[in-house]
């Protein structure tokens, strides 16, 4: 059965707004056989740093989808989904025609919109901790005094206080987010209770099916990282949720809570 979820929830779906820093969390895992959870390939985006949008994958993201295969090449799919974005279906491309299977797209699956702050830089909103490509990401010949960007970063800098509450202008917040995926395991419960799935998905909706599929404090869950290449896998066990990644070229176990600001802790 799926667990509640909390009323304000669904309030700021409908009136905007801000949730609380510190929404309440599930009381149990929702049941999962052996749930497969797979970030997209980079896109040009993804290099750049650059917010939402549609991209396709880019050269780095078809060796990443190299990668899925080969992460899953001892382990058994009975579906795979993907979101109804570009990214995730070229992603998930090779291991369904490697293994005849046709993937499943479902829009609740679609990455959170970035509303206003779509196709910018981060570098440009304001973002500290930038890798070297997202350092070099230019938007145009804007002055960075110009008021829309102070504006942009005023916006922006609102999200650090409160991440899983805070909703770009025009965009989706975490708790909108999380309306979707629990709809998805709504309609996808009783499969995922039986088979072996996959999917292909995007950094912010992961984090929200990790946080069902472990029964995590979705405020938790929210500051997990996941590279392009990287897998995560949520096992059924008689002690509960068991949780893996596919990281370097090996799985690797997973242990605990993520902390709040390191996020998740799994085996070197």
């Amino acid at each position: 059965m799926l667990a509640p979820i909390v009323a304000i929830e669904f309030a700021l779906t409908l009136l905007g707004g801000t949730a609380p820093a510190a929404p309440v969390p599930v009381a149990a895992p929702l049941p999962v056989r052996d749930l497969l959870i797979a970030r997209h390939g980079q896109t040009e985006w993804n290099r750049l740093g650059r917010s939402g949008g549609d991209p396709e994958i880019n050269a780095q993201g078809y060796e990443d989808r190299v990668s899925l295969l080969l992460a899953l090449r001892d382990v058994a799919v009975d579906e795979i989904f993907t979101s109804e974005l570009r990214r995730t279906k070229l992603t998930a491309a090779l291991v369904a025609s490697v293994r005849g299977m046709t993937p499943i797209a479902d829009g609740d699956l679609d990455e959170l919109r970035s509303g206003a702050f779509e196709g910018i830089c981060r570098r440009t909103l304001g973002a500290t901790e930038l890798r070297p490509d997202e350092a070099r990401c230019r938007d145009g010949e804007i002055d960075p005094a110009h008021p829309a960007i102070a504006w942009l970063r005023e916006e922006y800098a609102k999200r650090d206080r409160d991440k899983f509450g805070f909703r770009p202008p025009g965009g989706e917040s975490y708790a909108d987010g999380l309306v979707r995926i629990d709809r998805f395991f709504a309609r996808r419960g009783e499969l995922l209770r039986s088979r072996r799935v996959l999917i292909v998905a995007h950094g912010g909706t992961n984090r929200l099916l990790l946080a069902r599929a472990m029964g995590w404090p979705v405020e938790r869950a929210v500051r997990i990282r996941q590279d392009n290449n990287w897998v995560f896998r949520v096992q059924r066990t008689a002690r509960g949720p068991q949780l893996s990644i596919y990281r370097d070229g090996a799985w690797r176990p997973c242990s605990g809570l993520p902390d709040p600001k390191h996020g998740l802790e799994c085996a070197r």
